[in-house]
């Protein structure tokens, strides 16, 4: 039963901390500023799944 308060965080719910989630993001971040792939960033977080349905 999936109650009101139910939060999924992808395949890994629920063996991965919030505390664990937290620390993925801040490493993803930071890859994402990195020179080589910074160009990329705003595909990566949001435009190819807008691209999808918009």
């Amino acid at each position: 039963m999936i109650t009101y308060n139910y939060n999924s965080y992808g395949s890994d719910f629920p063996f991965t901390s919030s505390k664990q989630i937290k620390t993925n993001l801040m490493v993803l971040l930071k890859m994402l500023d990195e020179e080589d792939i910074k160009q990329y960033k705003e595909m990566i977080l949001f435009k190819n799944a807008q691209q999808m349905f918009f």
